[in-house]
């Protein structure tokens, strides 16, 4: 099987892939009874995603009688043990010894792997280093030092960093008021669009309820987080960078409110019916 990214699929399709590489083999009945025992998703909502994954290559099928018989393409330790190895490779290794020991310390280990890491370490601490050097800096440069003196570089740099956080906190964390936009009804149809450009603008729609209804989401950036529109309750999952518009059919049966996503879930949006 080739290898995947996980950013290939979203957090729902992820809570699937959970169930069918704990049960091994599976079926729809049961993927159904294990998600509605934790998250009110609708049997159509699962179906979708379950269908999806199929389509990924997530999932193997196979028909037994009239139900069908799930399987994962991939291995969940090895997925998990690439996506860390990922992560680690963007660290320094001077540090990568003081994070492993972090989630070491931060995540429940059974006796048996503990056993095994121990084996492990004997063996590493063989050849080990007195000191990991730093990889950071080109090459002949001095290791990164725990303790050195701040110059002036250094401050502004800090001061820097803790502005951004307080930006990325006030971002993502703090309330702002959401900019409201509304439909045009033309012909008994109504139509929204929303830009894609850094976010969601507007970030809130309102819809009329009882007059069908699209959603255009127009694409103007390039990033990768804001590549997919996830609308979980409806099922949706669009890729906004195949065309320029991306058209989403809202239900406006009856009143209620549809939280929409980016693929990573950091930048959120909802379409109100009323």
């Amino acid at each position: 099987m080739n290898e995947k990214n996980l950013s290939s699929i979203s957090d729902s399709e992820w809570e699937v892939m959970r169930i069918v590489w704990t049960l091994g083999e599976t079926n729809t009945k049961q993927i159904l009874n294990e998600l509605q025992a934790k998250k009110d998703w609708t049997d159509s909502t699962i179906k979708t995603l379950i269908r999806r994954l199929v389509q990924k290559g997530w999932l193997n099928t196979k028909q037994d009688g009239r139900r069908y018989i799930y399987t994962a393409t991939v291995n969940q330790t090895e997925m998990m043990y690439n996506e860390a190895k990922t992560l680690l490779n963007r660290m320094c290794d001077m540090h990568k010894g003081e994070v492993i020991l972090k989630l070491l310390e931060d995540s429940p280990v059974s006796k048996g792997d503990l056993m095994k890491m121990k084996k492990e370490i004997s063996q590493k601490e063989k050849t080990a280093p007195e000191m990991v050097p730093c990889n950071c800096l080109k090459t002949g440069s001095t290791i990164c030092e725990e303790e050195t003196r701040m110059n002036v570089s250094q401050i502004i740099a800090l001061i820097v960093g803790i502005i951004l956080i307080g930006f990325i906190i006030w971002w993502f964390f703090g309330k702002h008021k959401e900019a409201a936009g509304t439909s045009t009804i033309v012909n008994d149809e109504q139509t929204a669009t929303i830009v894609v450009n850094g976010g969601y603008s507007p970030s809130t729609v309102i819809l009329k309820k009882g007059v069908p209804a699209q959603v255009n989401f127009d694409m103007r950036d390039s990033t990768a987080c804001l590549s997919h529109v996830v609308f979980e309750q409806l099922g949706v999952n669009e890729d906004l960078t195949k065309q320029k518009i991306t058209t989403v059919n809202i239900p406006t049966d009856k009143a209620g409110t549809y939280n929409f996503a980016c693929g990573m879930d950091m930048f959120h949006g909802k379409v109100i019916v009323k």
